[in-house]
């Protein structure tokens, strides 16, 4: 079973404040995998063992175009369980 978090923000404070939620949702389901618009997060979270892996989107916002192409990128993933944030 593959679960994995949608962190819809840029900035690192951001992500890190959601992390406590990301580490609840991996100890439920198992080691997680977030996928961010933030670039300083992977280099944080890689000895992290509840975080399977960091994946960072650069050209996606908070358009609304944007929505289907990302739907497009999470329906390639093959996730069983996503969470938004």
């Amino acid at each position: 079973m593959s679960t994995g978090i949608f962190l819809s923000y840029k900035g690192l404070g951001a992500n890190i404040l959601h992390l406590s939620y990301c580490h609840e949702i991996a100890n439920k389901f198992g080691p997680v995998t977030i996928i961010t618009l933030c670039k300083n997060l992977q280099p944080i979270l890689s000895e992290d063992p509840l975080i399977k892996e960091v994946i960072c989107l650069e050209n996606y916002y908070k358009k609304f175009l944007h929505i289907y192409k990302l739907s497009r990128i999470f329906k390639k993933m093959n996730l069983d369980n996503l969470f938004i944030y």
